[in-house]
């Protein structure tokens, strides 16, 4: 703010937002409501903007980004980042939003472990299950208590709030795992001719692994 001040001698103004989710989208607007449109430019979650982008309340950036590309090194964005703030709509990818981050689920696995025990990476699910079960109950942090120690960590705790959404986040980003199998371009959730939930034997045994993981983990361990 302070920088554009002084080369154009503009000011932004800030407001602060109670709900970054839903205070944007009120002064946006729906399909429900016109918005108050009061603000120019938002900090927001990109998950609450794609019926804003479907009807085109937001400022399409290419043009923007594609004249400032020095100063924004767009293209040194993570991909999968870059792509979140996309909307494609009648063949043309639309770039509504710059993402500041992304929130990923990461697996961190203790490679010390595995090469004491002479493990072997894990690669599927079910190698996961295997090795939480095996090292689960055992003393891992060398305190000569077992008891506490667990073979996963999952992250958030349960009744965290907002954080509660991860988890079945969680859940459906191992199901994409057995039904996505061409890559992030390709849906899972829905059948595309008649739109019914791909509720089958790919979602059954994504959540089969959930079911064998969470009591072998400890809540909000992280």
């Amino acid at each position: 703010a302070e920088m554009l001040t002084r080369c154009t001698g503009g000011t932004i103004i800030f407001s602060e937002a109670s709900d970054i989710a839903v205070d944007p989208i009120t002064d946006i607007g729906s399909a429900d409501a016109v918005g108050a449109e009061i603000y120019d430019a938002y900090v927001m979650i990109y998950s609450f903007t794609r019926e804003a982008s479907s009807l085109g309340l937001l400022e399409t950036l290419n043009e923007r980004i594609r004249e400032n590309t020095v100063n924004l090194q767009y293209e040194d964005m993570f991909p999968k980042v870059r792509n979140m703030g996309e909307y494609r709509k009648d063949g043309k990818t639309n770039i509504d939003l710059l993402m500041a981050d992304g929130d990923f689920f990461t697996p961190v696995i203790r490679i010390d472990l595995l090469e004491r025990d002479g493990l072997p990476m894990p690669h599927t699910w079910d190698d996961l299950v295997e090795i939480a079960r095996f090292y689960n109950g055992t003393d891992l942090n060398d305190d000569g208590e077992s008891h506490d120690d667990w073979g996963f960590c999952i992250y958030p705790r349960t009744g965290s709030g907002f954080n509660d959404a991860w988890i079945p986040e969680l859940m459906y980003s191992t199901w994409a795992t057995t039904d996505q199998t061409r890559g992030i371009q390709e849906g899972f959730l829905f059948d595309e001719e008649t739109l019914d939930p791909n509720i089958g034997t790919g979602f059954e045994k994504a959540m089969n692994y959930w079911k064998d993981l969470w009591p072998l983990s400890a809540d909000a361990c992280i």
